[in-house]
């Protein structure tokens, strides 16, 4: 029995994703986070990088292809610095509320787009994203960046959903499949909303904001009423600044 180009392909990415157990998330400086934060906050420290490099062109890791566990691990320390506040502010984020990043974006995910053309069905956009030999543009993407096709049977569509091993820069991934000639657009994840819960990390000269949020009713469509705590933090340190209710983010 013949197995199909992009069967195999996807059969061959699912191996590489299981088997794939990176330690690039663990930092020599790991012994510095509370177990605590690392295991439920490592996470969200995570997604706040990948959303801020995503989200400005600028930043210094824009163009990294890895993610850089020690800027997640200063994030992370930052929210660290919140936790071991002795204050009513931290026990309403950490223990009564339990908020977290909720950025929105699935960062291992992108969605490309197959030729800038609107007839194209689902036969060409297979033959086109299927690698037929090592001169196929997305084949060398591939033979670099394993991926596993999360929708390998389009129906009557030129977009595509593939997945990635976490660790790597879903910007810079991006940016390579735009290099690709027949794929004219991407975007990062899928994007959904409806999270109560959601924190802001803002990076300043000498120090950085750190900002939590609670909402409430109707949350999927932004909630009615939203209340932050707002804190100045260092990696060492945090000063509680103010809660109010308001309409910030």
């Amino acid at each position: 029995m013949k197995i199909g180009k992009l069967t195999l392909i996807l059969i061959l990415g699912i191996v590489f994703f299981i088997s794939c157990n990176s330690d690039d998330d663990l930092t020599e400086n790991q012994n510095e986070l509370n177990s605590f934060i690392y295991e439920n906050y490592w996470e969200d420290a995570k997604k706040i990088y990948q959303n801020e490099v995503a989200n400005n062109i600028n930043h210094f890791n824009y163009n990294l292809e890895y993610l850089d566990s020690l800027e997640i691990f200063k994030i992370s320390k930052n929210i660290q610095s919140v936790y071991e506040l002795t204050i009513p502010e931290q026990d309403s984020i950490f223990n009564q509320y339990q908020i977290h990043a909720n950025i929105g974006y699935i960062f291992t995910k992108l969605t490309f787009k197959v030729e800038d053309n609107q007839t194209i069905g689902s036969t060409e956009t297979m033959n086109l994203i299927s690698p037929s030999s090592d001169e196929n543009e997305l084949f060398n993407f591939y033979n670099n960046n394993q991926f596993v096709f999360t929708n390998p049977d389009p129906i009557a569509t030129n977009w595509v959903d593939v997945e990635f091993n976490e660790n790597k820069n879903l910007t810079y991934l991006k940016n390579q499949l735009l290099n690709i000639s027949f794929i004219p657009n991407v975007e990062i994840g899928s994007f959904s909303s409806g999270y109560s819960s959601k924190m802001k990390f803002e990076r300043f000269e000498n120090h950085n904001i750190t900002t939590f949020r609670m909402g409430w009713g109707d949350c999927w469509s932004g909630c009615i009423t939203k209340r932050y705590w707002k804190f100045k933090t260092t990696e060492d340190s945090a000063e509680f600044i103010e809660s109010y209710y308001g309409n910030e983010f």
